[in-house]
């Protein structure tokens, strides 16, 4: 069995890796569904833990409205400040000590915005990325109410392995993913903004809280009123290009 050395060493994700090691990944593919396996076992293990950004995204949408929703990495959020003590510790090590029980050789690193874990497969050839925001405890207080809204509202959903077996992972909700997307407004970001509308559209199961999204403007904008309203007319604007 393969051992994870628990010793991030700084560095930018983007700086180190060609880009012929760079997979394109989506939830039919061993590395994302192992990792998020791992993030499932480790969410057992009572952390705090949760799915954001792209792959968040691609698990309400998959595969009706965006099957070929492409991912590098899987973003995850814990309710935990997290520091590469916490990390080498806690959080980062139930991470790895699952992925090396599926026989995955990982390696942490520390980077200027997240701690994160390499995680090779195809005999080492290929990489995915698993990530975990680095905050200073001045950020993360900034930031505390609505870490811990978005977790605690989170949704908890059903991810199948690839030999058909249910786990369960939390995944924030659709209100809470589109917020940052919607201030960032890069073209990635507009697509994903637009497949959560359309699944929630008509969703029985997941219908849009549009009283939830304006809450999480609003804190998102540091209780701004007209800032939160700015961003709930800004999402009606691209909901009626669908």
């Amino acid at each position: 069995m393969k051992t994870a050395e628990i010793d991030p060493t700084s560095r930018n994700m983007e700086e180190s890796y060609s880009d012929s090691n760079f997979g394109r990944y989506n939830l039919r593919d061993n590395p994302v569904i192992d990792s998020l396996l791992a993030l499932s076992q480790t969410y057992a293990d009572n952390y705090e833990i949760a799915v954001v950004g792209g792959m968040g995204v691609a698990l309400y949408c998959w595969p009706e409205i965006i099957e070929e929703r492409y991912t590098n990495d899987l973003d995850t959020s814990t309710t935990e400040h997290i520091t590469m003590r916490t990390f080498n510790q806690g959080v980062g090590k139930s991470l790895m000590d699952h992925l090396v029980e599926m026989d995955h050789y990982t390696t942490p690193w520390k980077g200027h915005r997240n701690y994160g874990l390499d995680v090779f497969y195809d005999d080492n050839k290929g990489v995915f990325f698993i990530t975990l925001p680095r905050r200073s405890r001045k950020h993360y207080n900034l930031f505390e109410s609505i870490i811990r809204r978005e977790y605690d509202n989170a949704e908890e959903l059903d991810v199948p392995t690839m030999e058909n077996e249910m786990f369960t992972i939390k995944v924030v909700r659709p209100e809470d993913l589109i917020v940052p997307k919607l201030h960032r407004m890069a073209e990635k970001d507009i697509i994903d903004i637009k497949a959560i509308m359309t699944a929630t559209k008509d969703s029985k199961d997941m219908p849009f809280d549009w009283k939830y999204f304006r809450e999480s403007a609003l804190l998102w904008n540091n209780g701004v009123e007209k800032l939160a309203e700015a961003d709930v007319e800004k999402l009606k604007k691209l909901r009626e290009t669908l």
